[in-house]
């Protein structure tokens, strides 16, 4: 059968938000909009050993604290959640009343209020809290933008495998995390030589945060470099302009602090597109975002590659619909149903005759076509998912004491969105040319 030309009958599967696997990685994680958390702070992130972060020396007077925040499991405060929360403090410089230098804990505070902050309800509970307390809510006035900043953050505790998750779901969840990561960075510009940790990264997150909800104080920076931060390792008991880090030895400290300007830089520039600021306007009930990528494929074709030995399958269409991280799994099939390892074909883009090889599906944008072997057939399967993490922002308050530092809790519940194509040949007539007579 003459395969060039020949139309492919594309059936594209219903794209619905499912839950995918990943799902259950992450259950007892998910913490309930209900009840009581039990919150204290640490000075140095991750515990005793963690490195510690200032803006400014916080050993001086003119110095701030970037303090971690850490859930217990009971208002004793005295045992840690084996698995802690995404938490940032939503304003600096309200304080946790008698936090002090170089704690290990302190007098936790019980949070028993909360208003979900992609909802229209929640947005009305503070727009109340807002008008009776400005000074612990003003990040009101950028609403739209905070809520873009929390969707698009990096949120490593999330990940953290349980002593009783199974060796496949440490695995699956390393995934996320590192594919989270890398994405954020990537969008960041920075993508050689990486250098920054996860807590440089909390520590962004959590002053791009004041950028938005402090304005003419030490908290409200317009680049990180004018923070001046300082650090302080594990191992030591004082603090150092971060960039002296290492700085004879390898310049650490400096790589790690220009990479988190990247990143500050672009967590903020990005929350404050105005295009941004319209999807995350809260006119309706929810607010509910596309998937990162939607997957489509209408026509599809089988047509000769430009070598005479392959066949290309497509197009697949790949639309970026906002810069959240994800992850694309697929797969391809034969006409027995048998999988196709992927080192027996790959992908390409078409310039005219021209075809350029695709060199990571996971970033790739418009079409794209699957190159294999005539030797394999005219019948494929093509299937796959798209997964992310669809976030939720919480913030958590308490009904008796609206003096407090409130908080602000992100978790991300991962979705997927799956695809298919049955590509299947269709028979075109023959057309007989033989003489007859009448």
């Amino acid at each position: 059968m003459k395969m060039k030309g020949t139309k492919i009958l594309a059936v594209l599967v219903a794209l619905s938000m499912l839950l995918s696997m990943a799902y259950g990685l992450i259950q007892g994680k998910v913490y309930a909009a209900d009840g009581e958390i039990y919150v204290g702070v640490y000075e140095r992130i991750g515990g005793e050993d963690g490195p510690a972060y200032g803006i400014g020396n916080p050993d001086d007077s003119d110095g701030e604290y970037i303090w971690d925040l850490v859930s217990f499991t009971n208002g004793d405060y005295n045992t840690l959640l084996e698995n802690q929360k995404d938490l940032y403090c939503v304003k600096g410089g309200i304080g946790f009343g008698g936090a002090t230098a170089n704690p290990v804990n302190y007098d936790g505070k019980t949070y028993n209020a909360n208003a979900n902050l992609r909802t229209k309800t929640g947005k009305d509970t503070i727009e109340g809290l807002y008008n009776d307390y400005n000074d612990r809510y003003s990040f009101y006035s950028n609403y739209s933008s905070i809520l873009c900043l929390l969707d698009n953050m990096y949120l490593a505790k999330t990940y953290e495998p349980s002593n009783t998750d199974s060796q496949e779901k440490r695995e699956e969840l390393e995934q996320l995390k590192n594919a989270a990561r890398a994405r954020l960075l990537e969008l960041a510009g920075i993508d050689s030589n990486i250098k920054i940790t996860d807590e440089d990264i909390e520590v962004v997150q959590q002053m791009a945060i004041w950028y938005f909800t402090n304005s003419g104080d030490n908290y409200h920076k317009d680049d990180l470099e004018s923070a001046i931060l300082h650090y302080k390792h594990s191992g030591s008991s004082s603090y150092m302009p971060m960039e002296d880090y290492r700085k004879f030895d390898d310049g650490e400290g400096r790589v790690r602090y220009q990479q988190m300007s990247a990143l500050y830089d672009y967590l903020i520039d990005y929350a404050s597109l105005e295009e941004n600021k319209v999807k995350y306007d809260l006119s309706a009930d929810e607010i509910k975002l596309e998937a990162p990528i939607t997957i489509s494929g209408t026509s599809f074709e089988l047509t000769d590659s430009t070598d005479s030995a392959y066949n290309l399958v497509g197009p697949i269409t790949i639309t970026k619909n906002n810069n959240r991280p994800y992850t694309l799994d697929f797969e391809l099939k034969n006409g027995s149903d048998e999988v196709i390892s992927s080192d027996n074909y790959y992908f390409v883009t078409k310039d005219g005759t021209t075809e350029n090889v695709v060199s990571d599906l996971q970033t790739a944008t418009g079409n794209i076509y699957i190159k294999i072997a005539k030797t394999y057939g005219e019948e494929f399967n093509v299937n796959g998912k798209v997964n992310f993490a669809n976030t939720d922002a919480l913030l958590w308050y308490t009904n008796t004491n609206q003096t407090l530092q409130p908080i602000i809790e992100v978790t991300g519940e991962p979705e997927s969105v799956p695809f298919e194509f049955d590509v299947t040949p269709t028979v075109e007539p023959e057309i007989d040319l033989a003489l007859r007579k009448f």
